[in-house]
């Protein structure tokens, strides 16, 4: 699963001061429970390194790419954010 694959990359190899927060932002007009669930887990877990934590945001309107993150971006508590595409590995 490229999702899961692209969440612990960054999880583990991106180098971040300070607080790390993952965001997983999606639209989809169909419930996929196997995927969600298994984000719902990965979120839930609590030994990510240095305390990093990933949020799980369905954006239920959403049509679009901007339309998702403009609603991630209300839930971002952090001046610096960083976008990736699903299948990127940030260096």
């Amino acid at each position: 699963d490229i999702i899961e694959e692209t969440i612990t990359w960054i999880m583990h190899k991106v180098d971040s001061p300070g607080r790390f927060e993952v965001f997983v932002v999606y639209n989809t007009p169909h419930d996929l429970p196997d995927i969600e669930d298994r984000l719902q887990e990965l979120a839930a877990r609590e030994d990510w390194p240095g305390q990093r934590r990933l949020r799980v945001l369905r954006v239920v309107d959403s049509r679009s790419k901007a339309a998702n993150l403009n609603a991630a971006l209300k839930a971002v508590r952090d001046p610096h954010v960083v976008i990736y595409d699903a299948d990127h590995h940030p260096d």
